[in-house]
């Protein structure tokens, strides 16, 4: 379980790196977090897991941020 918490690293430095603002990444880290805290119970974390994609969670809202933040300029710029 704690091997899984290896690509919230790079999650968080490619988020800092766009300029995804803390409340982001704390959000981030949290998903991470619980789904590490709540894999480490027997059998319970295992059935979590299966519902609760934490790398996937942080992957959507770094995409979140990147299409607002990109979908912003380009209104900026046609104005």
């Amino acid at each position: 379980d704690t091997v899984t918490l290896l690509p919230l690293a790079y999650h968080l430095h490619t988020a800092h790196r766009l300029g995804l603002p803390r409340a982001g990444m704390a959000r981030m880290a949290l998903n991470s977090g619980a789904d590490w805290l709540i894999g480490l119970v027997p059998l319970v974390g295992d059935l979590f897991d299966v519902g609760f994609k934490s790398n996937l969670r942080n992957a959507a809202l770094l995409r979140a941020h990147v299409e607002t933040r990109h979908t912003g300029e380009t209104a900026i710029r046609a104005a």
